[in-house]
């Protein structure tokens, strides 16, 4: 008998999410605004998806409605056209999200809750 940690249970549980969310994904939208942010409005982590490939987890930048970078957040690289933005210790409100994506840079409002 195998038995799982809650903390595997959970990743599996998050991975599966992460897929179901992927495949409602609106692909026309995607193509038209170049990049996505899901779940949106988040608690703790969001996904950004864009159209072409990212440059680099480094090339990308969280600000306030002001225009202040943001500190407290870390970037993980899921695949070539994705990104796992952890927003869990950032305060509630919307935020901009900006990535820079072939040779420009794509922004999209995320809300943390």
């Amino acid at each position: 008998i195998t038995m799982m940690s809650s903390a595997t249970n959970a990743g599996i549980a998050a991975a599966s999410n992460e897929e179901t969310i992927r495949k409602n994904v609106n692909n026309k939208d995607l193509e038209a605004k170049g990049i996505i942010a899901f779940p949106n409005p988040a608690a703790d982590r969001v996904i950004i998806m864009t159209s072409k490939p990212v440059v680099s987890e480094r090339d990308v930048l969280v600000t306030d409605m002001h225009g202040m970078a943001v500190k407290s957040f870390t970037s993980r690289m899921t695949d070539s056209q994705s990104l796992e933005l952890n927003i869990g210790r950032l305060k509630p409100a919307m935020y901009l999200v900006r990535v820079k994506v072939g040779n420009e840079y794509r922004q999209v409002k995320i809300v943390k809750q």
